[in-house]
């Protein structure tokens, strides 16, 4: 990725935590632990917080 691809950040229960453009830019470190879903255009990664 480039980073300038839109992204949307879902919780485990699918909620809509961000959304935008510039995902190299967004601080991670504030989430709190769990499962989370990072879907770049059509692709969709899982992230868990520890």
């Amino acid at each position: 990725t480039t980073g300038k691809e839109h992204f949307t950040l879902y919780n485990y229960f699918g909620q809509v935590m961000w959304t935008g453009k510039y995902i190299e830019q967004k601080d991670f470190s504030e989430l709190t632990r769990g499962l989370y879903f990072l879907k770049i255009d059509d692709r969709t990664i899982k992230l868990i917080k520890q």
